[in-house]
């Protein structure tokens, strides 16, 4: 999480209650940063990125309901996903990895845009 910049895309994925893995969201970092101690929100981590405003050049959502299941586009990707359950491979300080363009475009091409 530290290495993110402004500019870089972060792409965030859930599970869905049927238990399909799902690409929610694609944020382009406005700010990224250590989280003030004084902050409340430190709790939720140490350092933040966030994006100021909607669409491609900010935060672009997709409808988790209006997708397939995104298990194989995820453990396609060029970063490991060698768990048993991907969810358990993205856990703590493992959830934020850098991805290349080509891996990119396979998220684009699954997410379906609302």
């Amino acid at each position: 999480m530290q290495g993110i910049q402004r500019g870089d895309i972060v792409w965030a994925f859930t599970r869905r209650r049927d238990g399909f893995y799902v690409i929610v969201a694609r944020l382009r970092v406005t700010q990224a940063g250590p989280t003030p101690e004084s902050d409340p929100e430190r709790k939720a981590g140490r350092w933040f990125c966030e994006s100021n405003r909607l669409g491609s050049s900010g935060i672009t959502l997709f409808d988790p309901d209006e997708q397939d299941d995104a298990e194989e586009v995820i453990r396609s990707l060029s970063t490991s996903t060698e768990g048993r359950v991907l969810g358990h491979t993205f856990r703590g300080w493992r959830a934020i990895r850098p991805i290349t363009a080509k891996d990119a475009e396979k998220l684009e091409r699954h997410a379906v845009p609302p």
